[in-house]
C-alpha cells in the first residue's frame, strides 16, 4: 500500500480483513495507523511461525482500539500468558478463536480484559480447562466452548463470571461436573450441555 493511499484509509478506515492469500501479513504497514480500527479478522491456514511472530505484532499501533478480534483456521495450538498479545488490546469486546487446534490455554491469558463480553473457543482441541483461565473476565456475558473435547468440569471453574448469561459446552465429552463446577454464575440463563456424556439421575 502506498503512503498517500495509507493516509486516506487513515481518517475512516474500521474493519480489516484477511484471508489465506494474503502473505507475510503480520508486517503490514497496515497496522501501524494511527486510527481506531475497531474489527480484524484472518482467516485461513496461515503458517504457524507467521502468527507467532511477535516482533511485528509489538509495532502494531491500532491495537488499543480493536473491539473485535477474529483469528479462525489459524493451527493455533497454545494461548501463553507471557506472549499474550490481547493484553495489547484492552478495549476488546469479542475474541473469536474458532475453528483453531486450541489445546492448552494457560492461566491468566485473558486477565484485565474488563470489557471482554464475548468469547468464542468453539471447534477446538481443548480437554481441559483450568480455574484460572478466566479470572478477571468480570463483564463476560458470552462463553462458547462447544465443539471441544472437555471431559469434566470442576469446581469453581467460572467463579469470575458472575455476568455471564450464555455458556455453550455443547459437543464435548463430558461426563463428570462438580456439585460447585456453575458457583458464580448468578446471572447465567442459557446453559447448552447437549451431546455430551452425561448420565442424569433423579431422585424419586
Amino acid at each position: 500500500f502506498t503512503d498517500t493511499v495509507l493516509n486516506d484509509w487513515q481518517k475512516c478506515l474500521s474493519r480489516l480483513a484477511f484471508d489465506k492469500s494474503m502473505s507475510n501479513i503480520f508486517s503490514f504497514k497496515l497496522f501501524e495507523l494511527e486510527n481506531c480500527i475497531k474489527s480484524i479478522h484472518f482467516y485461513g491456514n496461515f503458517e504457524k511461525n507467521i502468527l507467532l511472530n511477535y516482533d511485528d505484532i509489538q509495532k502494531w499501533t491500532i491495537m488499543s482500539c480493536l473491539t473485535n478480534l477474529k483469528i479462525s483456521e489459524f493451527l493455533i495450538v497454545t494461548l501463553e500468558k507471557e506472549i499474550s498479545f490481547f493484553k495489547k488490546m484492552p478495549n476488546l469486546k469479542e475474541i473469536d478463536l474458532s475453528f483453531n487446534k486450541i489445546s492448552t490455554i494457560e492461566s491468566s491469558v485473558f486477565k484485565n480484559m474488563l470489557h471482554l463480553n464475548c468469547l468464542i473457543l468453539k471447534n477446538n482441541n481443548i480437554k481441559q480447562l483450568n480455574r484460572n483461565i478466566f479470572i478477571g473476565l468480570v463483564n463476560l456475558s458470552n462463553l462458547d466452548l462447544s465443539w471441544n473435547f472437555l471431559n469434566s468440569l470442576e469446581s469453581d471453574l467460572f467463579f469470575d463470571l458472575n455476568n455471564l448469561k450464555i455458556l455453550n459446552l455443547s459437543y464435548n465429552q463430558i461426563s463428570f461436573i462438580d456439585n460447585n463446577a456453575f458457583n458464580g454464575l448468578t446471572n447465567l440463563n442459557d446453559l447448552n450441555l447437549k451431546k455430551n456424556k452425561l448420565n442424569l439421575y433423579f431422585n424419586d
